[in-house]
């Protein structure tokens, strides 16, 4: 049972990919680590990077430029005339510098790297640079009278350029170097926290690697155990055939002994015989029933599936359970559906023990009313398998009475039993009994289910859903005797489910049935068959019309076991008995033997 759990839960080819994704998850990981210390160490280089060539390169390239617009106006005479705006282009170059100086992202980083004096030279700067525009203009004209005095104040603003260029240059290098200083320390960090997580997992490592060597040792442990007490089953199989070997033939004799002889040698009366015989034949069904138990618990109980007459079989063992129905005065019925076939294949021998364990806890739950098997049909899917030409189906065996219903925690027991779970095979035999404990098990171990309902006083119901097969070379039709034309029957009892299951026993007989009502609308109807069960229901008016109808030709059937006075009943004098249980072809034979001969 372990086993067959650890394999569900953690199968071969499972463990192989589990431990396959784990490797390279550890392979994958390492990976990441590493490559994050690398890609965290070009991250601080390309920070430092951008800061240099954004504020410092173009403090430079502004200063460069500077030089290149004083040489270009300290070296221009009249021969450059007209300049058709070739000042302007050599202002414009300094002027977009200043703009890169003062806008923008690289704006925004010589803020932030240097102090207050920076910007005010850069201001300055822009300030002088637009005065000399104004000169500028006139230059352009062919005046060089201004150019003097712009190249002085140009070279009045050397030493704030050269000013500025420095402030920048300082405050850069600071920046660079407290970024160095703080990526050094996070870098640190990092490879720290790389270090304790490297360690974390071959941790891990090693508890998995220890797991699984404790999982393997484990596993062989359980399949040791589980062999163990596997074989402990197999000794209890061989124990409890022994014991069925050695006990079965006394059983057997003692039940095939006649009775005359057994009275006669004992002095004992027929009933003690009888009940001797009882005894022998419920000891041996209960052998059996361990039998069958050990061996499904050593997972060695095989089903043998024959093709058989399913009504044949029905009406054997219904007969079983005759002496039990008689001391409570309980009536048995069954009815099988026409839409089954007659010739059926399955393992008759399982489904004989399974209705006789649910008979017999319908008898043992019902003191008075009646008890009926109803073989049907199932709605369930049959089984997606085929055997040569045959063809699998479904057909469900209703079990109905009408006592006191189940107690309540047997009830609960049956719907929390682990069979339940199709990977289970044991149930608690104490709390439902062995008989239940069987019926469940071969049910599930035939591939069916098992449901129930039951309520206080009202009675209970079982049905169960087996799979089977029909055989083509065995399409036999049942044999059924059909009234040519349609008959009426009137049923005298009280108990409707009884008369229920008549109603339909006569249906397929082309006999339409009807309860019993007081009053006098039955007087006047054409009955040809009246079912007496309940005779306390028929007032003398009614007798009267019963010897109307038996005088017209009506069939008159009545339970044997009533206590009825030919005097006090005059119908009797051409009534028939029929005994319970009742089937369908011990009716079927009774109809058809009066009703051709009339």
């Amino acid at each position: 049972m372990l086993t067959r759990f650890m394999q569900k839960l953690f199968p071969p080819k499972l463990q192989h990919w589990y431990l396959y994704g784990l490797a390279t998850f550890f392979i994958s990981t390492l990976l990441l680590s590493f490559s994050l210390v690398i890609y965290s160490s070009d991250g601080s280089q390309a920070t430092k990077q951008r800061i240099y060539e954004d504020s410092l390169w173009n403090s430079l390239q502004f200063q460069l430029q500077s030089y290149r617009f004083l040489n270009y106006l300290v070296e221009l005479d009249k021969n450059d005339l007209p300049l058709n705006g070739a000042a302007y282009a050599q202002y414009d170059l300094l002027m977009s510098r200043v703009d890169l100086l003062r806008n923008g992202e690289v704006g925004y980083l010589i803020r932030g790297l240097t102090g207050g004096r920076t910007v005010r030279l850069l201001n300055i700067i822009t300030g002088e640079l637009e005065l000399i525009s104004l000169n500028l203009s006139k230059i352009e004209e062919g005046d060089l009278s201004y150019l003097n005095d712009m190249t002085t104040r140009l070279k009045r603003l050397d030493n704030q350029v050269n000013e500025f260029t420095v402030l920048v240059s300082q405050g850069t290098n600071k920046y660079i170097a407290r970024q160095r200083r703080a990526l050094g320390d996070n870098l640190e960090r990092v490879r720290i926290l790389m270090v304790c997580f490297l360690a974390s997992l071959f941790l891990l490592c090693f508890c998995i690697v220890k797991g699984l060597s404790v999982f393997r040792k484990n596993q062989k442990k359980n399949q040791q155990l589980v062999q163990e007490v596997q074989d402990i089953h197999d000794e209890k199989a061989k124990i409890l055939a022994l014991v069925v070997q050695e006990t079965r033939p006394q059983i057997q004799a003692l039940l095939g002994q006649p009775s005359s002889s057994a009275d006669k040698n004992n002095g004992s009366s027929p009933t003690f015989s009888t009940n001797v015989k009882e005894s022998a034949n419920e000891l041996l069904h209960t052998i059996n029933m361990f039998s069958d138990l050990v061996l499904m618990d050593a997972q060695k109980l095989n089903l043998v599936t024959t093709t058989e007459s399913l009504q044949k079989n029905l009406d054997d063992y219904v007969h079983i359970f005759a002496h039990k129905l008689q001391p409570k005065g309980l009536k048995l019925v069954s009815y099988i559906d026409p839409a089954l076939p007659s010739m059926i294949n399955l393992d008759f021998k399982r489904i004989k023990e399974i209705l006789l364990e649910l008979l017999q806890n319908a008898i043992s739950h019902t003191s008075k009313g009646s008890i009926s098997i109803h073989v049907r049909p199932s709605s369930l899917a049959p089984p997606q398998n085929s055997n040569g030409g045959n063809r699998f189906a479904m057909l469900q065996i209703a079990i109905k009475d009408t006592g006191f219903g189940l107690e309540n925690s047997l009830q609960k027991h049956l719907r929390s039993s682990p069979l339940t779970q199709n990977d289970q095979h044991s149930i608690l035999q104490s709390d439902i009994g062995l008989g239940l404990s069987l019926c469940y098990q071969l049910v599930h171990l035939m591939g069916g289910d098992i449901h129930f309902s039951s309520e206080p006083n009202t009675g209970t119901e079982f049905w169960v859903d087996i799979p089977y097969e029909t055989d083509q070379e065995h399409t036999e039709e049942r044999e059924t005797f059909v009234c040519s034309l349609q008959k009426r029957a009137l049923i005298f009892t009280k108990d409707m489910h009884l008369a229920q299951f008549l109603r339909m026993q006569l249906g397929d007989l082309n006999i339409e049935a009807g309860y019993y009502s007081e009053g006098p609308h039955h007087e006047e109807e054409e009955i040809d068959l009246v079912i007496i069960t309940e005779p306390d229901l028929i007032s003398p008016e009614t007798e009267a019309s019963i010897l109307q109808w038996q005088k017209n030709g009506a069939l008159v059937l009545y339970d044997h076991l009533l206590e009825l006075d030919a005097e006090h009943c005059p119908y009797l004098a051409s009534a028939q008995s029929i005994t319970f249980p009742l089937t369908q072809s011990q009716l079927n034979i009774r109809i058809k033997h009066f009703f051709q001969r009339s």
